[in-house]
């Protein structure tokens, strides 16, 4: 039986010996916390607290020795969370939803009795969106790619999972339009930006090779936008591929599609390319070695590992509990 996406994921988070701010995900919530030594120095959890943050380095994004401090505002604040967002089901959420996510701002400072601790926050209903998208403005694409389809954001919703415990970690993934059709939608991410306009130039350039027909690879049905006007670009709306049989064949086709890229990039007519396919940048590195990045050499090395190694040994999906800590999430995305 199909189960509802849900979320609850975090807290991901920096530590320093002054101060520690975290996030976390629960449903269509964010909750942006922090707490600063000296609003917390007097009170015995700001002690223990204290203690705990000299045991760390000063290191982003929780990779800490010890998550200990982080862990430790978390639980001290789940119960508020759960009032606050009590359901974590994404059911009939569009991707619209998740430009407009409601965001919570929280600190933990000292009551007046200088013994406790309280939690001050406001509530604001803003443009926060969510799972780091950074969506660009529509009049800032690549003029070659200002003709291509638009797909409105309200007009798509996150689909149901067939693995049951599984939450959410991204609005990547499987979608279905307003049409009722399925898609894959790839959002425009923080810090990848520029692996996003790379990828939409490539793909809008197969296009216009007449390559569609050749190559088994998913297609630019469009690309997904907010606003009355379709003025902000979210991200890419492509064909669903769900064949899991397929890997020689795609590969081939992959490798034949960036040979003929490749001539098409050398032309007089459009700037050269060293390589097509952006590998070995943020969750790519394991697919090719460093000094292959951004070379021929480069994509036929990701090609092999990707389509010979990573995939199989990924066909069986891993199994998931309703809470996986942000320690267990590291250490499964560097297996």
């Amino acid at each position: 039986m199909k189960q509802t996406y849900y979320v609850s994921m975090g807290p991901m988070g920096y530590i320093s010996q002054e101060k520690s701010e975290m996030t976390v995900w629960r449903g269509h919530a964010q909750f942006s916390m922090k707490v600063k030594i000296a609003r917390v120095r007097n009170t015995p959890f700001g002690r223990e607290l204290s203690r705990q943050m000299v045991l760390c380095r000063v290191c982003p994004f929780g990779r800490n020795e010890s998550l200990d401090p982080i862990d430790m505002v978390y639980q001290h604040c789940l119960l508020l969370l759960r009032r606050l967002a009590p359901q974590t089901s994404l059911q009939d959420l569009s991707l619209e939803c998740f430009l407009h996510s409601p965001t919570d701002h929280l600190e933990l400072v000292d009551a007046d009795n200088a013994e406790d601790i309280r939690i001050e926050g406001e509530h604001e209903v803003v443009y926060t969106p969510s799972f780091s998208m950074s969506p660009m403005r529509t009049a800032d694409l690549p003029e070659s790619c200002k003709a291509i389809r638009h797909i409105q954001a309200c007009r798509t919703c996150i689909m149901p999972t067939n693995d049951e415990g599984q939450s959410l970690t991204s609005v990547q993934g499987k979608i279905m339009t307003g049409e009722g059709v399925l898609m894959y939608f790839k959002p425009r991410i923080d810090f990848r930006e520029p692996e996003f306009e790379h990828e939409l130039r490539i793909m809008s350039r197969i296009d216009e090779a007449g390559l569609r027909a050749r190559i088994k690879v998913p297609r630019l049905h469009g690309i997904v936008v907010s606003g009355e006007n379709g003025e902000t670009t979210i991200g890419l709306l492509m064909t669903m591929i769900t064949s899991s049989g397929m890997g020689p064949t795609w590969k081939a086709q992959a490798s034949r599609a960036r040979l003929r890229y490749t001539k098409i990039g050398n032309s007089k007519s459009l700037p050269p390319y060293r390589s097509c396919m952006p590998m070995g940048a943020g969750a790519l590195k394991i697919l090719l070695d460093d000094e292959r990045r951004e070379t021929v050499e480069g994509d036929e090395q990701g090609l092999t590992r990707l389509f010979q190694e990573w995939l199989p040994s990924h066909a069986q999906p891993h199994e998931e509990g309703p809470y996986t800590t942000w320690t267990q999430r590291m250490a499964q995305l560097s297996e």
